[in-house]
């Protein structure tokens, strides 16, 4: 048409179209990004060698090669506008492409992310359904076997000498402490799937200390270990916490615990309660060998065990920093130079708590 139409006439435009026409191609996902941009590249090359070419032959069968200086002005700018706009075309095309590859490349990295996430949720269900599954089928054996262990310290079935009283003991407190464990596993999994659950009421922490103290005198005995609690709090002051007594004494439970198990034999712990800023600080400090700096930040990490302090399964600490953030505290740990190891939580004054997510 170019060659045939008079020269003011322009036709290179047309030549977008087999440029596009190649472009869309992407979009059926059966060709690659590079083979299209040098495909396309290809036709605008052509596209600007028929525009000039066209414009040559045109000349020379209407005016003849005598006459090609006399060309008008506008002609030529108009066929050099056509050429520049199918450079700038064709740039703009391989901008476009490159952008829409890199798009497509995003979202099949997202797609595939989604995909590894969704499998590792899945798998994160299993194991805690696994893990709750079975730590609930142990505790019936464990209390079946509890049961059958006093069943024989009370002489129900037949007369225990001293030496086999003795061992019965210590069956009993291993198992005890197994069934501790055990529901311990199911508090931490049922927290973390369920949420902490309070049950708050106002409680006197010296008194709840001074509870959890009595109930521990037994194991501190066993390991000649003296529990001295500080209460830095007037008698006469009225209960200002409110808080869940039972999962609280729990808190003071594992921490005495932990610290009567890691201080030498023969020493004191130190409990002492104070109000500061507002918040109760409740500090427990042992005579052990006291905490790597590489661990006080993983202290509280579920399952996190350090081989210089903690020999337990890494629950009993998670579980505490657990209840003392759904009550709106902060628990922590420090090592104290040639006296220890402190662990401490604080909780604010006439607190609700709040369910953990």
């Amino acid at each position: 048409m170019e060659v045939m139409a008079p020269i003011e006439y322009i036709f290179g435009y047309l030549y977008f179209i087999p440029m596009l026409l190649t472009a869309c191609d992407l979009t059926s996902c059966n060709a690659s990004t590079a083979r299209i941009i040098a495909e396309t590249s290809i036709v605008a090359r052509i596209g600007m060698f028929l525009t000039l070419l066209g414009l040559i032959i045109s000349v020379l069968m209407q005016h003849g090669v005598s006459n090609i200086y006399e060309l008008p002005i506008a002609v030529v700018v108009n066929r050099s506008s056509i050429v520049i706009i199918l450079v700038m075309a064709d740039w703009l095309i391989k901008s476009s492409l490159k952008h829409l590859e890199k798009t497509y490349r995003q979202k099949e990295e997202i797609d595939r992310y989604k995909v590894e996430i969704s499998a590792q949720m899945q798998i994160d269900r299993l194991h805690q359904d696994f893990v709750y599954t079975l730590t609930h089928d142990l505790k019936t054996p464990l209390l079946g076997a509890i049961q059958t262990i006093k069943y024989f310290q009370k002489d129900k079935f037949g007369t225990v000498t001293a030496e086999q009283l003795q061992v019965l003991d210590t069956m009993s407190r291993s198992q005890s402490r197994s069934l501790q464990l055990v529901e311990t596993l199911l508090d931490v999994y049922r927290n973390d799937t369920q949420g902490l659950g309070l049950h708050c009421q106002p409680i006197d922490l010296c008194k709840l200390a001074q509870e959890t103290i009595d109930s521990m005198v037994i194991l501190g005995l066993e390991r000649q270990i003296v529990l001295n609690l500080h209460c830095d709090i007037p008698a006469t002051q009225p209960p200002q916490l409110i808080g869940d007594r039972l999962q609280l004494s729990r808190v003071f439970s594992n921490l005495l615990s932990n610290a009567i198990y890691h201080s030498p034999r023969n020493r004191q712990i130190d409990i002492t309660i104070q109000v500061r800023d507002r918040q109760y600080i409740v500090q427990v400090l042992d005579r052990g060998r006291g905490i790597s700096p590489a661990d006080l930040p993983y202290l509280f990490d579920r399952f996190y065990t350090s081989h210089q302090q903690l020999q337990g399964s890494g629950l009993g600490l998670y579980l505490s920093r657990q209840i003392v953030e759904a009550h709106g505290g902060k628990i922590w740990a420090e090592s104290v130079s040639f006296q220890g190891a402190k662990f401490c939580f604080s909780l604010p004054i006439a607190s609700k708590g709040h369910p953990i997510s």
